[in-house]
């Protein structure tokens, strides 16, 4: 089964399970996500036979404004015999919390790495853009288990066109909270 069907298969069986209707979830003021990171890196540019999948880390700083919106810094290393890539991204981040799950998009900025082993070991800095999104799951009050992070990653590292897919997994820990507010119906005017 192609990676993109099996991540739409999960993102709509997510989105059908039921939220308590009356339970409105807060959204925290600080969130810290580390975990397991894949990367399918097209590395047939560069010379080798067929693209690379790599394995590595990522890191994660996110700051909510509102229950809605905030910013993200994100830092990631992927590695293999003779290819690694590492990025570090900064961007905005929509979030959506419902019931226990917490549902996220971003579109981040920032420079990627690479260093190319095989003949004279060449290395490359160049901007990147990366655009994505997860979903995590309440696992206690203040740690969450991010399901997944699926990001599309361009580079033009080696002065090439690089279009990369990037999966992670890992756990968040959470700090403070936006509390929901109920917006009031206006209030009739007294005679």
């Amino acid at each position: 089964m192609p990676w993109g069907a099996l991540f739409s298969l999960v993102l709509s069986l997510l989105a059908c399970l039921p939220a308590k209707a009356q339970e409105v979830p807060d959204v925290p003021r600080l969130e810290v996500f580390a975990g397991y990171s894949y990367m399918r890196f097209n590395s047939q540019p560069l010379g080798f036979a067929d693209t690379s999948n790599l394995n590595g880390w990522i890191g994660a700083i996110s700051g909510n404004l509102t229950r809605d919106f905030g910013g993200i810094a994100e830092a990631t290393g992927n590695y293999s015999p003779h290819l690694n890539v590492r990025a570090v991204l900064l961007g905005p981040q929509y979030i959506h919390a419902r019931g226990k799950f917490t549902y996220s998009a971003h579109v981040l900025f920032g420079e990627a790495r690479s260093f190319d082993s095989v003949g004279t070991g060449a290395g490359s800095t160049a901007s990147a853009v990366a655009v994505g999104g997860g979903i995590d799951w309440a696992f206690r009050r203040r740690f969450d288990i991010r399901i997944v992070q699926a990001d599309y990653l361009h580079t033009r590292l080696f002065q090439l066109s690089e279009n990369n897919l990037q999966f992670s997994t890992g756990i968040v820990y959470r700090w403070g909270r936006i509390k929901w507010r109920p917006q009031r119906p206006p209030s009739a005017p007294k005679p």
